[in-house]
């Protein structure tokens, strides 16, 4: 996701790998594997069809990351997501790499974004918006607008820690 490479958890084809050097090229959706073999450097992409999940720690932000390739209830197609659990609070956030103002001369730029899951009793539901986000969350839909605009948090398709930050306070509530 970054240009660097951390070391992971990575459950493959049912064998569990420890401190694997990785990366997760989000636009060409592929895993790669950094393999030193006899002083040789080798980068293996590896099939996410046997990819059960991978974990690993951002050292930037000293947060920790689980990922998961699965078909989420009421969402066609397996995919790789990032899972977060906020007590019972169940949300997949996919992240997406797309390039953005291609110029005649065929150059264009890289724009992160995540497409965001929310369980509900129906299954799991996409949301992009701040009005559909508090509105999947209605029973206290007022605190949680005062707490985004207290805290001046952005409910976008481009600001994942802002959702996760809506959620603890969400769990407060309950």
């Amino acid at each position: 996701m970054e240009g660097y490479w951390p070391k992971a958890e990575i459950l493959y084809d049912g064998v569990h790998y420890s401190d694997i050097l990785m990366n997760f090229d989000v636009y060409n959706n592929e895993i790669i594997i950094f393999y030193p073999e006899k002083s040789k450097e080798k980068y293996v992409v590896i099939s996410k069809e046997n990819l059960a999940e991978f974990s690993f720690t951002d050292s930037v932000k000293n947060r920790n990351h689980h990922f998961v390739y699965i078909e989420l209830p009421g969402i066609r197609g397996k995919a790789l997501y990032e899972k977060v659990t906020v007590s019972n609070t169940s949300v997949f956030i996919k992240p997406v790499k797309s390039v953005e103002g291609i110029s005649a001369g065929g150059q264009g730029k890289f724009s992160n974004s995540y497409e965001y899951f929310i369980n509900t009793a129906s299954g799991y539901v996409s949301f992009r918006s701040k009005n559909q986000f508090i509105k999947l969350l209605a029973l206290h839909s007022a605190e949680l607008n005062r707490f985004i605009r207290k805290n001046e948090l952005k409910i976008n398709d481009r600001h994942p820690e802002s959702i996760i930050a809506v959620l603890n306070y969400f769990d407060t509530l309950k």
